[in-house]
């Protein structure tokens, strides 16, 4: 029997109810997914796939999002992969995928049993068929102990539990249990639904947590949790994560009593007007900051205002090291051996409430935020943030932005005005997408959204989602606009002006079925040229001269070969290599100025000529710079940070480039590894 601190719980229990009205509405999500599944399962259903789509369905309405859906992360684990994975299975053999649920199902045998079989079965599937195209973006089946609990926890919630490693772990270290689960052991669902089952016991002992779980749940959307098996559930996970935010001191960080730059208001007035600290596109990045009081994270900048979040953190870290040069200011170690932070010279941080994008905030500190709103008559910093509305955005400042030489920018920047179809090709890590939106920038010369939309293509990307198609209502159907259609009529409204259309995976789509009649009015002959549309019998459509393409792809994608003879001549491919050599990564390189990140530097350049020599693999598997883009938000070193980009990042994808060359894998293995040792 596992047994824990009884009184702990209860004292846990009492923060949850304390908590109840946020906490509620966070996680309720975990009821209506359970409902929906219930509402939806069919083991016997003619359409399994279809079945199976709807009730492990990727977003839910709950009593608190009105018409519209949230995303649930029950099954997030790795974008959502053990859900695709068993769609497209069913695609290909939908009475095999069937059988395995059937057998999962089936409570009169062994759960272990179960598990291991169904985890062995879906890998032997994807062994079998790892070549068809439904499967070419999986590396293996992604049915693993927390997948397969995902399912037993939908079909049976008023007995099985999310059996997560890590949540499991954490709480019976944080309740002193009798048990620690190991990781990727077949009987950990078991076991977890043993440990939360004691813990539910205590759970029903408390009337007035039932009596508030009772009363949310009265809706038609959420599951009626009657053995109080889900509460307990959230209850766990309430515990886990109180206790981690605890332990990260999620307050904002570092405390004024703890450090402090020492420059004054006045001292941030004269800084931001000098250009030698201050550029154009610091002034813009503090500029932004100074509307988000309440602090705001790089992959929120990143999302409002483009580019990648490591732009973000990589000009704060360069801004804050050039205050610190001018002003001699003390610079902050946060922890023994730690290295330099420089952020703390302009902000102060913590981590995001819930840490589910787990990210760092970060706000202006207040003398800085003092300096830029109380600068003297009509207040200058006003005037440039006045001036950031139509800010300027040149060729010069694309080749700051992106790691790529003035003369292949030219090449690129004139196939897209003969052709206007692009593709940016490349090795993984070439920086493609980052460097589409700064293309786009640089061509209408200002950094103006609002003439350019992004999708990704993916495997269940439609012609219904791009161009037009029927959408259920609660009434039946009607017929929307895609996003590409309306696209195309907004520029269309401004033919002065250029609009630019970013297509992300290009590749992973079923390109034909997408574009539909539209793949000849892509075409830069064809331009204007109206067609009549599947859905529209009694309307014209042509797609404006003043619309751009650019789609990306991975050259190491082996879903490479969907690219058809069709669209290859109705788009340029322009080849992204890796930027070690460009004057913009050198110029990082310089300002990081360490020596084993020089060292690695110079062996992933002698690795990538390795793999352009490779007859197997060849330029497009090589090893792209932004892998090495330092993160100065990482909470780390240099160092450490490095050696965990090679370990996680490139050395899994050396193993799989190599996967029958052991001996070569393991020799550059010692040979990146060898450089955090010299």
């Amino acid at each position: 029997m596992i047994t824990f601190n009884k009184e702990k719980l209860k004292e846990y229990i009492e923060m949850y109810k304390e908590n109840f009205e946020r906490v509620n509405q966070e996680e309720i999500y975990k009821w209506c997914f359970v409902k929906t599944f219930q509402d939806n399962w069919n083991i016997d259903a003619l359409n399994f796939r279809g079945m199976f789509s709807m009730a492990v369905a990727d977003s839910v309405k709950t009593p608190y999002s009105g018409n519209k859906k949230v995303k649930n992360n029950i099954l997030q684990t790795f974008r959502y992969y053990p859900r695709q994975f068993i769609l497209a299975a069913a695609e290909i053999e939908p009475e095999t995928v069937r059988k395995w649920f059937r057998e999962l199902f089936d409570e009169s045998k062994d759960i272990t049993v179960r598990n291991k079989t169904f985890q062995e079965e879906t890998q032997e599937f994807f062994i079998k068929y790892k070549s068809n195209p439904k499967l070419s973006s999986f590396t293996y089946s992604y049915q693993r102990n927390l997948s397969v609990s995902n399912f037993l926890f939908l079909r049976y919630p008023d007995k099985y539990y999310i059996s997560k490693y890590s949540v499991m772990k954490d709480c019976s270290q944080i309740l002193g249990a009798n048990w620690i689960p190991k990781n990727a052991d077949y009987d950990n669902i078991e076991k977890c639904r043993q440990f939360f089952d004691e813990i539910n016991k205590v759970v029903l002992e408390d009337t007035e947590l039932l009596a508030l779980s009772k009363k949310r749940l009265q809706n038609d959307l959420c599951y009626p949790d009657e053995e109080f098996k889900i509460l307990t559930q959230d209850i766990v996970w309430f515990i886990v994560n109180k206790v981690k935010n605890i332990e990260n001191n999620n307050e904002w960080w570092p405390a004024l009593k703890e450090y402090d730059p020492g420059i004054s208001v006045s001292q941030w007035r004269k800084l931001f007007n000098n250009e030698n600290v201050f550029t154009k596109e610091s002034k813009d990045l503090i500029l932004k900051m100074l509307d988000f009081p309440d602090g705001i994270t790089c992959k929120q900048l990143a999302a409002d205002f483009g580019g990648e979040p490591n732009y973000y953190n990589n000009m704060s870290w360069q801004l804050a090291k050039r205050v610190q040069q001018v002003t001699n200011c003390p610079i902050i170690k946060r922890l023994e051996n730690d290295g330099n932070k420089y952020w703390p010279i302009l902000y102060i941080g913590k981590y995001t409430q819930n840490k589910k994008d787990g990210t760092f905030l970060w706000k202006l500190r207040d003398e800085l935020r003092k300096a830029l709103l109380n600068t003297p008559e009509n207040d200058e910093v006003e005037a440039v943030k006045n001036k950031e509305e139509n800010n300027k955005y040149t060729k010069a400042d694309f080749l700051t932005d992106v790691f790529m030489t003035e003369e292949n920018y030219n090449k690129l920047v004139a196939l897209l005005k003969f052709k206007k179809n692009i593709i940016l090709q490349g090795a993984p890590g070439v920086g493609k997408t980052y460097a589409a939106k700064r293309l786009a920038y640089s061509l209408i010369g200002a950094e103006d959204n609002s003439k350019i939309a992004m999708v990704q293509f993916h495997q269940n990307y439609s012609y219904e989602d791009f161009v037009m198609g029927y959408r259920p209502t609660e009434n039946g159907f009607e017929l929307r606009n895609g996003v590409f259609y309306e696209f195309c009529q907004k520029a269309r409204n401004d033919l002065e002006d250029n609009y630019y259309f970013i297509i992300d995976e290009i590749n992973r789509g079923n390109l034909s079925a997408i574009f539909g009649e539209l793949l000849m009015l892509i075409e830069s002959d064809y331009r204007n040229k109206p067609v009549t549309l599947v859905y529209k019998k009694d309307e014209q459509f042509s797609v404006p001269p003043n619309v751009y393409i650019i789609g990306m792809m991975n050259t190491a994608d082996r879903s490479i070969a969907m690219i058809d003879y069709a669209l290859r001549r109705r788009f340029s491919f322009f080849t992204m290599n890796p930027g070690f050599d460009s004057d913009g990564f050198k110029r990082m390189q310089s300002d990081i100025d360490n020596s084993v990140y020089n060292d690695l530097i110079a062996e992933i350049k002698s690795l990538n000529s390795e793999i352009a020599q490779d007859d197997s693999l060849g330029e497009g598997f090589c090893i792209g710079h932004s892998y090495f883009v330092y993160d100065n938000n990482c909470q780390t070193d240099v160092e450490a940070w490095l050696k965990n980009v090679v370990e996680y990042d490139i050395l899994p994808m050396l193993n799989e480039y190599w996967f029958d060359e052991k001996a070569k894998a393991d020799n550059w293995k010692n040979k990146l590894m060898g450089v955090f040792d010299k």
